[in-house]
């Protein structure tokens, strides 16, 4: 599809670090997330990289280890936070999150990091 150029935009998500990825996830796709990022970086598709926020799953400082493998890999867009919205069925219950659990101001980072609902 990318040599036939029939993608114009690729929302990529980062759902989870390394090590919390299996039990978040419920896969073994890290590998495969990473692989994606380096072909969409090396190619001319616009992309962003984004993470649905869930307070119980990912703190503050799992989304700064996201942020180092992004910066890893040379990633120059805009890194999206998506609070985490419990309307539709996921893989396994889950309560309601905190809303703003998170502070963008404290991240170590030359990347933009903007939360979005």
């Amino acid at each position: 599809m990318l040599k036939e150029k029939l993608i114009d935009y690729v929302a990529l998500d980062f759902k989870a670090p390394i090590d919390k990825f299996k039990s978040i996830t419920k896969s073994n796709l890290y590998s495969n997330f990473i692989t994606s990022l380096k072909l969409l970086i090396n190619s001319a598709i616009p992309f962003e990289v984004r993470t649905t926020l869930h307070s119980s799953l990912l703190v503050q400082n799992d989304i700064q280890r996201m942020i180092d493998v992004l910066e890893k890999f040379n990633y120059e867009g805009i890194y999206y936070i998506q609070n985490f919205i419990n309307d539709t069925k996921t893989i396994a219950e889950i309560e309601n999150s905190r809303q703003n659990s998170i502070n963008t101001t404290f991240f170590n980072t030359k990347l933009s990091v903007l939360i979005r609902n």
